[in-house]
């Protein structure tokens, strides 16, 4: 009997579920930090109450989304200001209050990525959302920092000159995912972001 208690305390401390040591995985892999670091990220993240647009924050007046989410198998959302290169530079913000949980320059058509993810109140179909943020010019915050919805986070760009200028913004409910290739048949973990940003303004 001591010995099966023994194994059930043991299995408390440090038995996980499968979806633990699936963001184990996922947080080492794509976000290159371990479980712990993860952990104490998510554990700064604030609630996020409001989503705003990334570039016009109305979403409405001087903004449109060139790609739509869908379209060719599209994962995500274009956003730009003007065509032709005129917006390079221009303001991006963050959609929500949020924690980022990896800045680099990864390349490979992505060019500087930034991943952001929110905790969603209480009574959400998800407890987080990440927010991945593409081909700035320039990236304002580190891995760890919090930000607030609004928050200047970089400058629009064309990932080292391989695109014109724009933002190419995911919406995800399942964190930690790999990056991907921005299309894709399986929308499996990501959102629509217009659709989502207009049901949590």
């Amino acid at each position: 009997m001591r010995i099966v208690l023994t194994l059930m305390f043991t299995c408390l401390l440090q038995c996980r579920s499968a979806d633990e040591i699936r963001l184990e995985q996922n947080a080492r892999e794509h976000y290159g930090v371990d479980f712990s670091r993860l952990q104490t990220y998510l554990s700064r993240a604030p609630v996020a109450t409001a989503f705003d647009f990334p570039l016009c924050r109305d979403g409405v007046h001087g903004c449109y989304d060139a790609q739509p989410f869908g379209v060719s198998e599209h994962l995500g959302e274009d956003w730009n200001r003007a065509g032709n290169n005129k917006d390079l530079g221009s303001p991006v913000y963050a959609i929500a209050d949020g924690v980022v949980v990896f800045a680099a320059d990864i390349g490979n058509g992505w060019g500087k990525v930034l991943r952001i993810v929110h905790r969603l109140p209480e009574n959400s179909p998800y407890p987080y959302v990440e927010s991945l943020y593409a081909h700035f010019t320039q990236m304002l915050p580190q891995a760890g920092d919090v930000v607030r919805r609004g928050d200047k986070i970089g400058t629009l760009g064309t990932a080292g000159g391989i695109y014109e200028a724009h933002l190419h913004l995911e919406l995800r409910h399942v964190i930690a995912l790999p990056v991907g290739g921005g299309y894709g048949s399986d929308q499996t973990g990501y959102l629509e972001p217009k659709k989502f940003i207009r049901a949590h303004r």
